[in-house]
């Protein structure tokens, strides 16, 4: 997979997978968190653990290539 490097980027991605941003809030600590579904073609509800980063993007990109098992490392423990 390319880098993803605008939200742009992210949303197209999901949809070529037919993924759904679940949620992203930012909480108490001032961390962004977000969570991505499985849309409705992919068989069974899948939810993608949720992700806390300081940044948005970060927190949405990170959760999305989580769920789809292609974070590189290093991004797992930003």
């Amino acid at each position: 997979m390319d880098e993803i490097n605008s939200f742009n980027e992210v949303f197209a991605v999901a949809r070529e997978r037919d993924l759904y941003l679940d949620s992203l809030y930012q909480d108490r600590e001032g961390q962004f968190v977000a969570a991505w579904r499985a849309g409705a073609r992919i068989p069974g509800e899948r939810r993608g653990a949720p992700t806390r980063r300081l940044h948005p993007f970060n927190a949405t990109r990170d959760a999305l290539l989580t769920l789809l098992d292609e974070a590189p490392e290093e991004d797992l423990f930003a």
